[in-house]
């Protein structure tokens, strides 16, 4: 497996892990502390598009890139079952956690860290209008978008 991975998934599943350290080692001995409690949430999700303006404003390799593809369709890859098939990477599904504090007694009022990893991916084979400049060249064209242009 790729080690930024390894070592993106360490992180991932270290900070949760050591806000509860904290939590219970640190906070759960001070009698009058703002930290009431705490929970943990963790989860999959996915994402639905509307069709998108995509403003692109970049410099590769010295050139400059300023343009805007119109009315892109785009979808996510939520891939629910890819823990199934693959435990080991964690991060190729969309998922999100969350980490919250307790403000009060009630568990009324909390403060609250939340991560949602989602998937924004455009859609092979569209028909798109684009407009801008790359370098000197300006354009005011459809194309059909290819996976291949981009690779």
């Amino acid at each position: 497996m790729n080690i930024l991975v390894i070592k993106w998934l360490r992180h991932i599943i270290c900070l949760p892990v050591f806000i509860l350290f904290l939590s219970i080692t640190g906070f759960g001995q001070i009698k009058n502390t703002l930290i009431n409690g705490m929970y943990l949430q963790w989860g999959y999700n996915t994402e639905c598009y509307t069709k998108s303006n995509i403003h692109v404003n970049d410099v590769v390799n010295g050139v400059p890139h300023r343009f805007t593809i119109y009315n892109a369709k785009a979808h996510d890859r939520n891939d629910l079952d890819g823990i199934i098939k693959n435990p080991v990477e964690l991060t190729v599904p969309q998922y999100s956690y969350r980490v919250g504090f307790y403000l009060n007694k009630a568990h009324t009022t909390a403060i609250e860290i939340n991560f949602d990893h989602t998937k924004y991916i455009v859609s092979d084979n569209q028909r798109l209008h684009v407009k801008g400049y790359i370098g000197a060249a300006h354009f005011d064209t459809d194309t059909t978008l290819l996976m291949t242009s981009f690779i």
